[in-house]
């Protein structure tokens, strides 16, 4: 009895043997099985991390592109402003030129007028002294005149001079300016 006892647990752990063993391989073949999916997945990732590195590298090569575009564009820029604020001061004084230049001429045309005035004054003088009535109209037509020009009229008449047949008259006014009435 004792080999068949014997042989009872050597068939029994031949059994449970071949039980592990056959859980074994079925362990090592879901085991393979998920390395074929591992590996799979790996080769998958590895391809969408090839991927991935090559659109960084356009990415990045993009950024600088456009990162040297903005530096370029930012000088461009600054030039510009500076052309920009020289042209504007350039401008700014050639109006002023501009300006006083026609300051000057309003000016000059209103020193014109005026002497324009004094001039048709003059004229109207010389052809009542013609008339021989100077003197008597002078007060009533001309009164206050004179006064816009920076000198008063005369009442009357400082020297006579008869040198020539009309006669010329020289007329001292109270700012002491000199006016030779023709």
């Amino acid at each position: 009895m004792e080999s068949t006892t014997c042989q009872l647990k050597e068939a029994k752990e031949i059994a449970r043997n071949k039980e592990l063993l056959e859980s074994a391989h079925e362990t090592i073949s879901k085991l393979q099985e998920e390395l074929g999916t591992t590996k799979m997945m790996v080769k998958n990732l590895t391809a969408d991390l090839g991927s991935a590195q090559s659109r960084s590298k356009q990415a990045e090569s993009q950024f600088e592109r456009l990162k040297s575009g903005i530096d370029e564009l930012q000088s461009e820029n600054d030039k510009l402003k500076v052309s920009n604020e020289e042209l504007i001061g350039r401008l700014v004084s050639e109006k002023e030129k501009a300006v006083e230049q026609m300051n000057l001429m309003n000016e000059m045309g209103e020193n014109i007028k005026k002497e324009l005035d004094m001039l048709r004054s003059w004229k109207q003088q010389a052809e009542e002294r013609e008339k021989g009535s100077l003197h008597a109209n002078f007060k009533t037509k001309h009164k206050g005149k004179w006064v816009g020009l920076g000198g008063s009229v005369p009442s009357m008449a400082k020297y006579v001079v008869n040198a020539h047949s009309e006669g010329g008259t020289c007329v001292r006014c109270a700012n002491d300016l000199d006016w030779l009435l023709l």
